[in-house]
């Protein structure tokens, strides 16, 4: 059986210290790409938002030009005299 020294253990912490720092120094990383992403995927779902109101407003106007349209027309065709015919 191998005996565990002082000085052992300090190495086996030093080495496990010196991962710990590694694998968070690369979780960093990690973390800040998906921050960045999240932020571009962000900006996009705005501009999306932005574009799909755009066109439900033109469509809106769109509707109402054609309904008041509609309604002009039928206005001018009541306010059409009559033909008179002739007995």
């Amino acid at each position: 059986m191998t005996r565990v020294t002082a000085a052992d253990a300090m190495d086996v912490a030093k080495d496990a210290k010196a991962g710990l720092e590694s694998h968070e120094a690369i979780c960093a990383e990690r973390y800040a790409r998906i921050f960045d992403t999240l932020g571009e995927l962000k900006t996009l779902a705005k501009w999306a938002a932005g574009a799909v109101a755009s066109m439900a407003i033109g469509l809106i106007a769109w509707l109402l030009v054609q309904v008041y349209s509609m309604q002009t027309a039928r206005v001018a065709a009541l306010e059409k005299p009559a033909a008179v015919r002739a007995p």
